[in-house]
């Protein structure tokens, strides 16, 4: 259940990643009573109701970093802008339809899962991920893990995709046969980059 706080907290290290400068972290009762004025609380509770329902599959740091790049002065007034999420949408569909077998979103992917899992072989870790089909398929939609990635663990049997999870992952059911080839091409690589990796 995202927070109010935790929109404050995304908000500001975006901020400051962007900004290039730090930022004090305040409790959000001292916030809210002492920093924020309530046009500010109600933006950032409305945008966390938003996160928790209609926007779950929104990865809420890409959302402010699309904020802070159409916005000069993006702040929690502005954070509920139509345009941002609008931008949001075109640039996810934009980067999710780009799927290959890209050698450095695969090692990413990678060390994104094995920084879950605890187990110490790869064929363990990629298995136990597997597991969860519901969260992998989450973990790409937030673009936590690179579509080709996720192909892979399909193609390898890592993760059992049913035909309700089909429409979830257009684009690597629109790019299949290209992905199933330029895997098959470039699977020694990717596996000598994997096993490098131990």
């Amino acid at each position: 259940m995202i927070t109010p706080y935790d929109v404050y907290i995304v908000f500001k290290n975006v901020e400051s990643e962007i900004k290039k400068k730090g930022y004090r972290l305040n409790t959000w009762e001292n916030l809210s009573k002492n920093k924020l004025n309530k046009s500010s609380r109600d933006n950032l509770q409305l945008a966390a109701d938003y996160f928790n329902t209609v926007w779950q599959d929104i990865d809420i740091e890409d959302y402010m970093r699309t904020g802070f790049s159409l916005f000069k002065t993006f702040n929690f007034k502005s954070l509920l802008n139509p345009k941002i999420i609008k931008r949001y949408i075109h640039n996810d569909k934009t980067k999710k339809r780009k799927i290959s077998i890209d050698d450095k979103m695969f090692v990413k992917s990678f060390k994104f899962v094995k920084n879950k899992i605890d187990k110490t072989t790869i064929n363990d870790i990629l298995k136990e991920y597997g597991r969860d089909k519901e969260q992998a398929i989450q973990d790409y939609l937030y673009n936590k893990i690179d579509g080709g990635f996720l192909f892979y663990l399909i193609c390898l049997g890592y993760i059992n995709i049913e035909h309700a999870d089909i429409d979830r992952l257009c684009y690597i059911k629109w790019n299949f046969n290209e992905l199933k080839h330029e895997l098959e091409f470039k699977r020694g690589k990717i596996d000598a980059l994997l096993y490098g990796m131990y």
